[in-house]
């Protein structure tokens, strides 16, 4: 895939990738949590990878990647126990980039949608004016990474990440905010907001049809813990974790959380305490939503 097919939309077949903006950059950069603020004051679909981890493992294994079946194959306890660049190989860091960018292009156009995740790079999905990466010094990863307690294993593969994806950023050219932690997240969304400006705009405009993206990126994050819940050597009860769902109401403005564990996530939708459900509003038969057109 060229540069233009993923970002300037020119190529490819489907509208999602047209109306893609990305947002890469390695853990600890604070993606996630500017992109869940910039989707719901936009009304944008969020397309976070990490809920397609289990998915897009199950690909690779699928296709007989040796690197998914090596992993596949050893005891938890050795998974970790590598040099950083079999640790790499196993992450399928490189092969997940072209499949998000496949998933993405199969998405409605409508509303944009805002992809977010550490497979989101240059040789994946291009480069322009609708892609960005946050990359974060050193330092700074260092002490997020730190507050996650992460073991050595992942710590290692996390830690070298940043230097994979910084180099290729810089190999293609991509817009770069550097991170270094003296702004919050609230002026590190300002600058991404103001870096993409005008595509942000045409996203969902009613509480029925934002309702339907927060719901959308709800059932992708409990999907990410049953999915893992559900392969066979998964240690407890991964649904019990509980964990920060959006608010469902739709309401324009609304910010709020609740805390849910994810066994517990079902067709309801979740509510902040004194938020309502939004209303449907009537379509003409074979009417699209915001989450199917």
């Amino acid at each position: 895939m060229s540069g233009t097919d993923a970002t300037g939309g020119t190529g490819g077949t489907g509208g999602g990738s047209m109306a893609a903006l990305w947002l890469g950059g390695p853990p600890g950069a604070g993606k996630t949590t500017v992109a869940a603020l910039l989707a719901r004051r936009h009304g944008l679909r969020r397309y976070s990878t990490d809920t397609r981890t289990w998915a897009h493992r199950d690909r690779a294994l699928a296709a007989g990647h040796p690197a998914a079946l090596r992993w596949e194959a050893l005891p938890r306890a050795e998974r970790w126990s590598a040099p950083a660049d079999e640790l790499l190989a196993r992450s399928l860091h490189r092969e997940r980039g072209p499949m998000v960018a496949e998933e993405v292009r199969a998405l409605p156009a409508f509303p944009p949608t805002l992809v977010e995740g550490t497979p989101v790079t240059p040789s994946a999905v291009g480069t322009g004016p609708r892609a960005l990466w946050l990359l974060p010094t050193a330092a700074l990863q260092r002490e997020r990474l730190a507050e996650r307690r992460l073991e050595p294993g992942p710590l290692a593969l996390y830690t070298s990440l940043a230097e994979v994806i910084e180099t290729e950023v810089e190999r293609y050219g991509g817009a770069v905010l550097r991170v270094d932690g003296r702004r919050g997240v609230v002026e590190t969304a300002a600058e991404v907001e103001a870096y993409f400006g005008d595509a942000l705009a045409g996203g969902a405009a009613t509480d029925g049809d934002r309702a339907e993206l927060l719901r959308y990126a709800n059932t992708a994050l409990a999907g990410q813990y049953r999915d893992f819940a559900a392969r066979p050597w998964a240690p407890g009860d991964a649904t019990a974790t509980v964990v920060e769902f959006a608010c469902e109401c739709g309401a324009e403005g609304c910010a709020a959380s609740v805390a849910l564990a994810v066994r517990a996530y079902g067709p309801e939708p979740v509510l902040a305490p004194d938020h309502r459900r939004a209303r449907r509003v009537s379509r003409p038969s074979g009417g699209a939503t915001a989450a199917s057109r």
